[in-house]
């Protein structure tokens, strides 16, 4: 299990929602004149996907399990690192992209999500001080959740979510403090060569980078431009197959062979348990 916990930890907070989180307000409407303003749609889900490049420094209020926890991001060259006020470090961001998606696979998550999702622009609002649009995700399928996003006028930076499945909140952030850099940033590390394949995954999702890991093994991250999902083939440790449910966050562990070698798949994402379990059921290398 020390494998599990350890991707645990570099990815996700603790999230143990046996009940519905409290909404977190400090939302408040602005003016008609200034909805009547509003951008277009594409232009909005354009600065969506490429907010997770920009350099950016925020608290943030995180609400899981009825019960209240303050994140700090710092985010350089399109990853993010979290600490919470106690210190734990996290590499996830709250119902937002974590990584920078290259410019192709945006390409395709545009013309992607609106299959995977109908989406609805409902109005300007102002969160953080800053104004905002409020769109709505709804799914069209049962492999993903259903998402409500505050995106920043400006910057497309995601200030407050709220995440829900089968009528219930499940996760819900909201910025306090934001400061976003002017300057561009870049993809902070190349995509490796793909080690492995994720056969029949469900429809939407893309494949947006690949990331050899410095302990052995290789992490493959797919999008459907909302949910992110990490496919993990690592060298087999003590970790035995099964399944998890943590709030949001789904994890999905098996053993696979690959010739006489014995190897680790474990995917994890915020999206339903099939979801996962499709990724994991997925995986093949040379050998198996």
């Amino acid at each position: 299990m020390k494998l599990l916990a350890l991707l645990i930890a570099i990815s996700v907070p603790t999230l143990l929602c046996a009940q519905q989180p409290e909404n977190i307000a400090s939302v408040s409407a602005l003016p008609p004149a200034a909805i009547a303003k509003a951008p277009a749609l594409d232009g909005l889900l354009v600065k969506m996907l490429s907010a997770p490049a920009a350099n950016m420094d925020a608290t943030v209020v995180y609400a899981t399990d009825a019960k209240l926890r303050t994140i700090h991001i710092r985010r350089q060259g399109g990853f993010a690192q979290n600490a919470s006020v106690d210190g734990a470090l996290f590499t996830r961001e709250f119902g937002v992209a974590t990584l920078a998606i290259p410019e192709l696979q945006k390409q395709q998550l545009l013309a992607l999500m609106p299959i995977s999702y109908r989406i609805s622009q409902i109005g300007l609002e102002r969160v953080a001080d800053r104004p905002s649009y409020r769109l709505e995700f709804n799914p069209n399928d049962g492999w993903r959740y259903r998402y409500v996003l505050w995106l920043d006028s400006a910057s497309g930076v995601a200030l407050k979510s709220e995440l829900w499945h089968q009528q219930r909140l499940i996760e819900n952030m909201l910025t306090t403090q934001i400061q976003l850099s002017d300057a561009p940033a870049q993809l902070s590390q190349a995509d490796a060569l793909p080690a492995f394949r994720v056969i029949n995954t469900p429809a939407g999702f893309v494949r947006v980078r690949v990331r050899d890991r410095a302990l052995g093994g290789q992490q493959q991250v797919f999008s459907d431009g909302l949910a992110f999902v990490s496919v993990y083939l690592t060298p087999i440790g003590k970790l035995s197959a099964g399944n998890m449910q943590r709030g949001a966050l789904s994890i999905s562990s098996k053993r696979i062979r690959a010739g006489q070698t014995e190897l680790h798949v474990i995917a994890l994402g915020d999206a339903p348990m099939p979801t996962v379990e499709r990724f994991s059921s997925g995986v093949v290398v040379a050998g198996n």
